[in-house]
Formats: structure tokens, sequence, C-alpha cells
């Protein structure tokens, strides 16, 4: 049957890789077309892939899309939105404790308000969902729901977000393996400016303190797309910022800020996207972190060096590339900017800013790295068979140097291939991304 996949999100544990995807494809017993959340598994680095498996019911909600995943021992977790009107979404849940093997019954954890965005990070039987819902007059709010047993059970909902948050969107959450859970999201407030905030849970979501502003300069009306990381002694938070008040100019840029102290108080934010080129966006950034490096690659329409090294980003041919930075000192100070994806083939990137906001974390670039090894793949527009297709480089010293960059996608000039995600374990690399045919769209 024809399918076309609109979603999808994955995790690698011990060698064995997890994904839930939406897409759109007929069911059960009719054959009816529905948008319908998926798991499909492989413990043999993807040589083989278990039955996709859906976890969705039409029969419950309609219009199932944008999973996320999280996985623990043999218990895996998907959260996703659905709609049980068909008019609203809201957020679901359900969970499989033998690997994925099955699932139980979907559980609606959000009210009858409609969801737009969630966010999944798990400890051990520690689980945090959180999300926003459109409250009264057009705002919104951010809230969680947490369980102690594993998603057997969850704690009643909680508002995470203040008084000062007239909307909210895009929440990032993450665990620093300890008890501390994070919640990041981007803050409108009654002058209708865009703030970057931070939650803490010190007892794995059961409370929340007040949410902490990260950005600390500027009312700006366009700053967003946060993306938050923790370790045990630090937090960390990458965002998108127009903040022009350091020199640099009023486009698109990545910014990050730290804390020591759980988030009590933050860094004064500072620039990581372009302040050593010629000056253009900087999107869609992607965090990780091994072996005292933490790791930012995004989505950029400068140009390095465009004088001696041109990576043929200026005015008048921006095709953007994927630029790649480090920090040895969990973000205090970062090293200068490499182009991975600049190659003699090199064509024009998937380019986020193209797209609506809520799909730039979809198609951005994607980092993982293990022990000194850090691998990274992007989407690039081929000129020569006029098609897209997945691009990988990878670093063996800690992005000292890099590969070239090898097309690891379909040569069938048929197929377009975008929206990649990629994860490591030890020396295997596992890549995911989306195919489009004439036809229908896939999952590799």
């Amino acid at each position: 049957s024809e399918y076309y996949v609109y979603y999808h999100d994955m995790k690698v544990v011990d060698g064995t890789f997890y994904v839930a995807l939406s897409a759109y494809a007929p069911g059960e017993p009719d054959d009816t077309y529905d948008y319908r959340v998926y798991f499909t598994m492989s413990d043999d680095n993807g040589n083989s892939w278990s039955t996709p498996l859906e976890i969705s019911d039409s029969n419950t909600a309609t219009r199932n899309i944008a999973p996320k995943i999280e996985v623990n021992g043999d218990d895996v977790h998907v959260a996703w939105l659905g709609s049980p009107s068909g008019t609203e979404l809201v957020l679901y849940y359900a969970s499989s404790s033998n690997e994925g093997s099955s699932f139980g019954t979907g559980t609606q954890l959000s009210g009858s308000s409609t969801v737009s965005d969630l966010s999944l990070t798990c400890n051990g039987d520690n689980l945090v969902v959180s999300w926003s819902e459109t409250g009264t007059d057009e705002s919104s709010v951010m809230k969680a729901r947490s369980s102690s047993n594993g998603g057997t059970t969850f704690n009643s909902e909680l508002t995470v977000s203040s008084t000062d948050d007239v909307s909210v969107n895009a929440p990032s959450s993450t665990n620093d393996g300890s008890g501390n859970f994070y919640i990041s999201w981007t803050r409108f407030d009654s002058s209708d400016n865009k703030k970057i905030v931070v939650a803490r849970s010190a007892n794995s979501g059961t409370s929340w303190n007040t949410p902490v502003q990260v950005d600390d300069v500027g009312d700006e009306e366009q700053r967003g797309l946060s993306s938050i990381a923790a370790s045990s002694s630090r937090v960390g938070v990458a965002w998108v910022d127009v903040y022009d008040g350091n020199g640099a100019s009023s486009d698109g840029d990545i910014f990050y800020s730290y804390s020591t102290n759980d988030g009590n108080s933050w860094s004064s934010m500072e620039e990581i996207g372009s302040d050593q080129y010629y000056e253009a966006d900087s999107y869609a950034t992607a965090l990780a972190h091994s072996n005292d490096y933490l790791y930012s690659v995004y989505w950029d329409g400068g140009d390095n060096d465009p004088e001696d090294d041109s990576n043929g980003n200026d005015i008048m041919n921006d095709d953007g590339d994927i630029f790649f930075r480090r920090s040895s000192d969990d973000g205090e100070n970062w090293d200068d900017t490499v182009v991975i994806s600049n190659s003699d083939t090199d064509g024009r990137t998937y380019d986020p800013p193209a797209y609506p906001s809520y799909f730039y974390s979809y198609y951005r670039s994607d980092v993982a790295a293990s022990s000194s090894n850090v691998y990274i793949v992007w989407s690039n527009y081929n000129y020569d068979t006029a098609q897209y297709e997945i691009r990988f480089s990878g670093s063996s010293n800690s992005g000292n140097t890099w590969s070239e960059p090898e097309v690891i996608s379909s040569e069938d000039d048929e197929v377009n291939s975008y929206a990649p995600t990629i994860a490591s374990s030890g020396d295997d690399v596992y890549v995911a991304w989306q195919i489009g045919r004439a036809s229908c769209r896939e999952r590799v």
C-alpha cells in the first residue's frame, strides 16, 4: 500500500535501534487512510527490522502525529498527538515492557484543550512528559506529567509555566541522570517579546520551580527553538536569536547559555553561530556531548572564510552549509567554526528557514558522539542529479579533522532523501531518514 511518513524519532540503546514514526497509511479492517503512529526496531545494526506495529488507535483518535520515544531497559515509552474529536489535538502515551514486542492501550494524558508541541525524557523508572497547551484568549501554557513507575501511572498534570508566560511553544526536555529534570521553551510575554526560559524539577517531575529566563539581553521578536542538555555538573541551552547588540547582524544566529547551579542562574548568552565569518542566518541547532566535549552543529547561510577558502555563501550565491563548533568547558568557550559540508560536490543543504518553524528540528542536520568519535548527517541538494541526498561526515579525534563528506542514501534519481537523524553506540553508527518518491514517502 502507498503511505506517507510525516515524523519520526529514534533512540539507540546498547546496540538496539528503536524508531517511532507517524505515517499516513491504511489500516484494518477496511484500508481506511489515517495518520497513524507505528513502532519498529532493529537489533542487528539495521540489517533487518521488526514489522511496524501500530501504537495508536484510529477508533480512539485520528490524526496521530509527532511521536517522541524514550527507552529504559526493556521499557519503551512513546508519546504523540492525536485528535479524539477530529478537530483539536491532545496528548497520548503508550508503553511496552518487552522492548516493543507489544504495547499497552494508548492513554490520553492531557485534557480537552489543543496541544501543539510535546517533549519526553526518562531516567530509570522516572518519566516526564511535557507539552504546550492552548488556554483562554489565544494564550497557552506549558504543562507536564510525571511517572515514577515506568509509565504505569502518572501524577496529575502540573502547569510549569508562570504568569509571565502569556503564550509558550517548542518545549525541549532532558535530565541529568540523578533526579533533576529540565524543560526549556519559548516564552511570549505581554508585549509579545520572546524569551528562552528553563524550569527545573529536583524530584523527577513531582514539582517544578519558577521558570528562569536564560537569555539576558534584549526583547527580540524572533527568539526561540531551544535545545537543552544536562550533565551532573552543568545544564546548557542553545537557541535561535536575532539579537545584534554584540556587533552581529540582525540575521538569525545560534546563541548558548549554561548554568552550573542546577538552572538557578545562567551565564551571559554567547553567540556561537556566526561570529567569525560573513554573516547570514543560522538555524536549527543540534547538540551532542562526549569525552568532555560539547558539540554543536547547525545550518548557516554565511561564509566562514570568503577570501581564502570560500564555501560559496555570499549575498549572491547562498547555498547554505552545515557548520560545526565544539567546546571543551561545557559551552563557556567555543572553538573556531568548521564548515562540514564544504566539498567539491557541495550543493544546497536542506534550507530550514524556507519552512514553517515547527519543521526546523525535523529538517535540521544532526550530530552524535561516542568517545572521541563524532558523526554528522545532513540533507544536500545535488544539482547534477536534481535530487536531495543524505550526506555523512565523521571525525575520530573529537572534531579536529573530518572525513570527506560521502553520500549514504539512494542514488536512484527518482528518490529524494531528507530529514536525517543519527545515533551512535561505541563504534556503531545508526542513521535514519525519509525518502520521497512520486507515490509515497518512506522511512529508511
